[in-house]
């Protein structure tokens, strides 16, 4: 009898101390984002870009001015596939506007550049010249983004 309970006794010990489950270590966190940059004209605009994930994610301009014109929606989301919608208003400005956007999920980050034309413009100097009665010659110094010609 004393045998058998130290038998059991002994199957009971090398079973508890048999290999136990490793952990599973996470997954590496996947992130891709289908456009790398968009661009729009100087008029108002939508665009989507899909991003996919297995994880949460979260989107935010690098610099918070570019929302005065620019909106992106969601700005975050889980894991899976999401659209993300980024909207422009119009540029009425004669000048190139643009905007990154960090996309991060479980430690990656990926920048999305957003750029928006401007609106054609022509500026000159000054819109006044004063000239001696005697003649002389002045400088008129333009601005433009369009084809320009001139006429003297």
């Amino acid at each position: 009898m004393k045998k058998l309970l130290f038998m059991l006794l002994a199957m009971f010990l090398v079973a508890g101390c048999s290999k136990s489950e490793k952990e599973t270590p996470p997954a590496e966190t996947q992130l891709e984002v289908s456009k790398a940059s968009v661009d729009f004209t100087e008029e108002a605009g939508k665009e989507i870009v899909n991003i996919t994930t297995n994880n949460e994610w979260t989107a935010a301009f690098v610099n918070d001015r570019a929302s005065e014109w620019c909106t992106i929606n969601p700005k975050s989301g889980v894991a899976g596939l999401t659209a993300m919608e980024i909207s422009v208003k119009e540029n009425t400005t004669p000048d190139n506007r643009s905007a990154s956007v960090n996309i991060s999920s479980g430690g990656k980050t990926k920048t999305l550049q957003i750029s928006q034309k401007q609106k054609n413009a022509l500026t000159v100097t000054s819109d006044k010249f004063e000239v001696s009665y005697e003649g002389g010659q002045i400088s008129i110094e333009a601005k433009h983004n369009v084809n320009l010609t001139y006429t003297i």
